[in-house]
């Protein structure tokens, strides 16, 4: 399922990029549990620009940072997995955030 997700996502990226669209510079985000307790999460720009060094936090459901970061050179960030349901937050400045849920364990 999440091999599918990620080529869903990918499709998605492709067909904005060649069509050009309004949506020239969306933020995108693509999360796969590694199966050892941690997650890691891959930011990139429509127009195919990283997500290297834009601040990653996790959340739980009443807004508490559990942690707080930069995504590495590659726009990447391996983190451990909490134990209550929490969000991931990629804040890639104005108009250009991210908030999912996050996978659990």
């Amino acid at each position: 399922m999440k091999k599918i997700k990620r080529k869903l996502c990918f499709a998605v990226f492709i067909i904005l990029i060649i069509t050009g669209s309004s949506y020239a510079h969306t933020l995108f985000a693509n999360t796969d549990s590694n199966n050892d307790g941690t997650a890691t999460i891959t930011g990139m720009f429509s127009d195919g620009s990283s997500a290297a060094g834009l601040e990653f936090r996790l959340e739980d459901t009443k807004g508490k940072i559990l942690l707080k970061d930069k995504m590495d050179q590659f726009g990447e960030y391996t983190f451990k997995i909490p134990d209550i349901p929490y969000f991931i937050i990629i804040d890639g400045g104005s108009g250009h955030n991210i908030r999912e849920k996050g996978p659990k364990k």
